[in-house]
This record gives structure tokens, C-alpha cells and sequence, in this order.
């Protein structure tokens, strides 16, 4: 008997040991989580790549819940007691909105312990330095181009002002922080924040209309909106964040995308707990999972964005466009909403005066 019972402990220490998670207990199996993500094609390779496998190592019930810029009204909407999701995912807009509103939680950094993995500049962004989000993903704009029909290899991002592309470009029309960026960049600016943008917002404005909008075929809604034009050559070149690119391009599509020689820009996501979750525990056990290496090469497999933990593996094939080095994380400029948003009406209206009835809409 005595045998029995020393093998099965034994058995079971190595057990834990050599597989660890799959044979140790799951503290929170059968309960649920909602976590909200990005619509469209972001929600599937989220859910594939780090829903699916927290399920499977945790026991949990996950429920998905895409969408846009309604993910903070719905939780304003909600009662403060029943939030529309327990995790928040989002990038700086979202993060600036959800503090202001006083939406969010501050992190329990005890239990996220893989945010000491993530690269030493994410550290920097205000949701990691209050504690009260940890960058997860990100995804970079590039120069995207239809080599068969640019009648020049485009190196700069002043190549979208030269009149060879007159009339084929495509800019963003409502998500106009981006053309702020593109707008710094001609005027030679490479450190660029949400402050140096407001100090120079009629500077910003004439180089839009002088110099980019009169180039301008359409300004496109959306990614799909974009590539259409694209594929229909209607459109020859626009910025656009590469990792739909490259989806774009795996598909057939003639594409090239490259990262002009002035710098690059985007976006890049935190994931957040929500107030009033009774579950924030298990919030912070699933961002945690969603930060670890393996989750996130797998999630690259997929997205094709970069990612926070400087541990993941990148496929070769694809670094050259994925952020991977300290050196690339120093050159991003990332969206700084948080001196814009208090005055985002306002200039939103300015934008639609003055920019949009330039073009076509």
C-alpha cells in the first residue's frame, strides 16, 4: 500500500513538473469572462490564438465582444455594477476615454507577472506607468504601394505630394490623428506627441490641404474600403497599418508596403480590467496568459502586428515588418490621444470643414 501511495506521488509531482498547467489545478474552471476585442478580422485571430488556448488551459468560458469606438459608451451605458465586458481591449483613444471616465481598474501587477517581458519602451506609455493597462499588440503604418502602377519606387513618405500620384492616393477620413503624423513628417518633425500636434495644428492643417489633399482620389472608411480602391486601381498608394498589408498581400494582391526613411507611426493596444467586474482575478490571470511568448507568436501567426513581449518568437519571414528590437520600439511613434482628446470635437469638426469637402467623399 505504502508503495502505491509513494508512486502516485511521484507521479503526480512529475507530472506537474514536466507538463505543468495541463496537470495542475485550475483555480478557475467553470467560471466565465467576457473580454471585447477589435471587429472584423482582428476578433477571429484574437479568439484562434489567445481565447481558444486560455479556455483550454484555464477551464473558463470566454465570451468575445467585437467592436470599435462604441466599446467605452457601452460601458458608460451599462450599470456600474454590470459591465458590458470584464476585459477592455484598446489602444491610447480608448485608453484616454476609459480614465477619464473612471472605467478602468488599476492592475494588480502581482498577478500579471509576464508584464516584466514586455519591451522597455512600452514601459513608458501612461496606461503601464499608472498601472492601469498593459500594452499587448500593435500595429504599424506603412507606405503601401501597386508597383505596376507608382511609376517610381516610393522611399519617403513625401513621395504621396509628388505629381505622378496626382489624384491616386487614399487617406483616412476620419481617423485624422494619422494624417497628423503623415503631416509632422513632411514639416521634417520626427518626435512627435499629442502636445507638439496642438502647437502646430494650422501648420498641420495647410500642409494637408497644400500639399496632401490635392493628391487625393478618395478618402476610404476602412481597410476594406482602402483595398478595394487598391485592387480596382483606382488607388495607387496609402498609408495603412502593414499587417493587413501583408493579409492582403498573402491573398494575391500586387502590393508592396515599405517603412519610409522619416520614421513610423500607429497604434498600440493595452488590455484593461473594467470597473465594476466582479472577476478581476481572473481579468488579470488572462492578460497575463495573453502577454506569454507562445501566445503571442501564435498571435502573430495570424494578425501579423507586433507584440509586447520581447520573449516571442518571430518568424523569420516576417521581422522585417514586425517591430523586434528596443531600437525599432525607440523609432515608433505611437497615437498620443491623451493632450488631444479633451479637444477632439472640436478639432473633429475642424476636420470635416475644412479637409474632407476637398475631395470626394
Amino acid at each position: 500500500m505504502k508503495k502505491k501511495i509513494v508512486f502516485m506521488v511521484v507521479f503526480l509531482t512529475s507530472c506537474f513538473l514536466a507538463v505543468g498547467p495541463i496537470c495542475a489545478a485550475k483555480p478557475f474552471e467553470g467560471q466565465t469572462l467576457s473580454v471585447s476585442t477589435w471587429s472584423g478580422s482582428f476578433a477571429k485571430n484574437y479568439t484562434e490564438s489567445v481565447v481558444r488556448a486560455f479556455e483550454q488551459w484555464s477551464g473558463v468560458k470566454v465570451t468575445v465582444v467585437p467592436g470599435w469606438s462604441e466599446l467605452v459608451t457601452k460601458i458608460i451605458a451599462a450599470p456600474p455594477d454590470q459591465p458590458p465586458y470584464d476585459v477592455l481591449l484598446g489602444e491610447g483613444r480608448i485608453y484616454t476615454q476609459a480614465r477619464i471616465n473612471n472605467l478602468i481598474l488599476p492592475l494588480n501587477f502581482d498577478n500579471i507577472p509576464n508584464h516584466k517581458e514586455i519591451w522597455e519602451p512600452l514601459k513608458k506609455f501612461p496606461g503601464y506607468r499608472d498601472r492601469y493597462g498593459v500594452p499587448y499588440q500593435g500595429a504599424v503604418v506603412g507606405l503601401n504601394y501597386l508597383p505596376k502602377k507608382v511609376p517610381f519606387t516610393p522611399t519617403s513618405w513625401k513621395d504621396l505630394t509628388r505629381p505622378e500620384v496626382k489624384g491616386r492616393i487614399c487617406l483616412d477620413r476620419a481617423w485624422w490623428l494619422e494624417n497628423f503624423y503623415l503631416a509632422a513628417y513632411l514639416m521634417g518633425q520626427t518626435n512627435i506627441s499629442g502636445k507638439w500636434i496642438l502647437d502646430n495644428l494650422d501648420k498641420i492643417f495647410d500642409v494637408i490641404k497644400r500639399q496632401l489633399a490635392p493628391n487625393v482620389k478618395v478618402w476610404y472608411k476602412g481597410g476594406a474600403d482602402l483595398f478595394a480602391y487598391m485592387e480596382q486601381g483606382e488607388v495607387w498608394m496609402a498609408p495603412y497599418y502593414v499587417g493587413s498589408s501583408y493579409q492582403y498581400k498573402l491573398k494575391g494582391m500586387d502590393l508592396n508596403f515599405l517603412f519610409p526613411k522619416e520614421g513610423f507611426n500607429g497604434y498600440y493596444d493595452y488590455q484593461m480590467v473594467v470597473r465594476g467586474t466582479k472577476k478581476k482575478d481572473l481579468a488579470e490571470a488572462f492578460i497575463n496568459f495573453a502577454l506569454r511568448p507562445e501566445v503571442q507568436a501564435e498571435f502573430v501567426k495570424r494578425q501579423f502586428n507586433s507584440v509586447a513581449n520581447r520573449r516571442t518568437h518571430i518568424p523569420e519571414e516576417v521581422r522585417w515588418f514586425i517591430m523586434n528590437t528596443s531600437g525599432e520600439y525607440e523609432r515608433f511613434s505611437v497615437f498620443d490621444w491623451e493632450p488631444i482628446e479633451p479637444r477632439y470635437k472640436e478639432i473633429d469638426e475642424r476636420w470635416n470643414k475644412e479637409i474632407l469637402p476637398l475631395t470626394g467623399k
